[in-house]
């Protein structure tokens, strides 16, 4: 990663940019380039802000100047063969995490790419079924493919059911392989 000299309060004020401001990150880009692989004071590059949020348009933009492309934004951006080559690589990959711990299946999701959810947990990715919003196991997420199960990250509350367990009772109820 690129080693980014300007004041940590730049850095940090370009990665909230990420979260949905378009305009502001190209113009940022404009003035210091080497912000693309900037890390923020929490940890995040921009990249992964971008992914996180599902804003294609800013994440493309950032790979398109030079942002170093991590297998969860690859997800997010609907990046297939990129994804499915480096979980075939390497299997441990379909559980990977990005910003803030975030599942590459919640990423992948969040992308509307319907086959690389059904790629991934096919591969063990872990399911977990949103609690979110008072959304329970009974009640997908509005705009999820019909037979999908819900991909959520670190925000289960302590003790919710993961893996195995809720992809079997998933199944059970219809949600396909």
């Amino acid at each position: 990663m690129d080693r980014c000299e300007l004041p940590q309060e730049v850095v940090d004020e370009f990665v909230r940019r990420e979260h949905g401001d378009l305009d502001g990150v190209r113009q940022m880009v404009r003035a210091h380039p080497e912000l693309v692989n900037a890390c923020s004071s929490a940890g995040e590059t921009p990249l992964r802000a971008a992914a996180h949020v599902g804003h294609k348009e800013i994440a493309a933009y950032l790979v398109s100047e030079g942002a170093e492309l991590g297998i969860c934004a690859a997800a997010m951006l609907g990046m297939d063969d990129f994804v499915r080559q480096a979980v075939e690589a390497d299997p441990a990959l379909a559980n990977a995490r990005g910003a803030h711990g975030i599942p590459i299946l919640f990423h992948a999701a969040i992308g509307s790419d319907h086959e690389l959810v059904r790629f991934l947990v096919e591969r063990g990715s872990e399911v977990t079924l949103a609690r979110a919003g008072g959304l329970t196991d009974d009640a997908p997420s509005p705009g999820l493919a019909p037979g999908l199960v819900d991909p959520v990250g670190p925000r289960d509350p302590p003790g919710a059911p993961t893996g195995p367990a809720v992809r079997d009772r998933a199944r059970a109820r219809g949600a396909r392989r």
